[in-house]
C-alpha cells in the first residue's frame, strides 16, 4: 500500500500524472480520443471567442518532454493555454464585466462541453472546474452561484460546438494526425472549414 501511495504521489507531483495517463490509455482505447476532443473544445471556443491560444498539449507525457505546441506555456502539464487581453486589462483596473467573465468561463468549460457533444457525458474537466471556481471566487469575487455559472458556460459551449461541428471535427482530425501541430496550423484547419462552407 505504501509503495503504491508513494508511486501515485511521485506520479502526481513529479510526473504531472503522466504514469497514470499512460496506464489509463493502455487500458481504455478511447481515453486518448477523449483528451484530443476535450482540448479541441477549449481551442475552438477560445478561437471563436477571439482569444489567442498560446499552446495545446495533449498528454502529460508530451508536456513533460516539452512536446506539443506551446508546451512552455503550460508549465509541464497537458492542456490548452489561452490569453484574454480584455480580462487582463479589466483585472488591472479592478472591474471585470459580466461579458468578460462569461467569455472566459465558456472557454474554461470548453473541454467538458466538447466531451458532452462527442460522448453525451464528460469524464474529464475536474481541473477545469477547479480553475473556474478559483477564478470566480478568488480573482473576481463572484457573488453568484458558481455552479450555475459553470453549467451555463458549459451549455453555451455545447451550443457553439454544435453550431461549429464541422470545424470541431476538422480540428480533432488535425490534432490526432499531428499531436505536435502548431497553433497556426490548428487555426488554419478551422478557417479552412469555415471558408469551404
Amino acid at each position: 500500500f505504501l509503495a503504491t501511495a508513494g508511486l501515485a504521489a511521485f506520479d502526481t507531483i513529479a510526473l504531472k500524472g503522466a504514469l497514470a495517463e499512460s496506464i489509463t490509455s493502455a487500458v481504455d482505447s478511447s481515453y486518448a480520443d477523449r483528451i484530443v476532443r476535450h482540448e479541441a473544445g477549449h481551442l475552438l471556443l477560445a478561437y471563436l471567442c477571439g482569444l489567442p491560444v498560446q499552446g495545446c498539449v495533449l498528454s502529460a507525457r508530451e508536456a513533460l518532454a516539452g512536446e506539443g505546441s506551446g508546451a512552455a506555456a503550460l508549465n509541464g502539464a497537458a492542456g490548452t493555454a489561452f490569453f484574454d487581453p480584455e480580462l487582463n486589462a479589466a483585472a488591472r483596473r479592478g472591474r471585470i464585466t459580466r461579458s468578460v467573465i462569461d467569455r472566459y468561463c465558456i472557454v474554461v468549460m470548453g473541454g467538458i462541453a466538447a466531451e458532452a457533444v462527442s460522448y453525451g457525458s464528460a469524464e474529464g474537466g475536474k481541473d477545469d472546474e477547479t480553475a473556474l471556481i478559483s477564478f470566480l471566487q478568488d480573482t473576481v469575487g463572484f457573488t453568484g452561484d458558481v455552479l450555475v455559472q459553470a453549467r451555463m458556460s458549459a451549455l453555451n459551449g455545447v451550443i457553439l460546438l454544435r453550431r461549429y461541428r464541422a470545424e470541431f471535427e476538422r480540428l480533432v482530425k488535425v490534432l490526432e494526425r499531428d499531436r505536435a501541430t502548431s497553433i497556426g496550423a490548428a487555426v488554419l484547419s478551422i478557417d479552412d472549414v469555415a471558408a469551404a462552407a
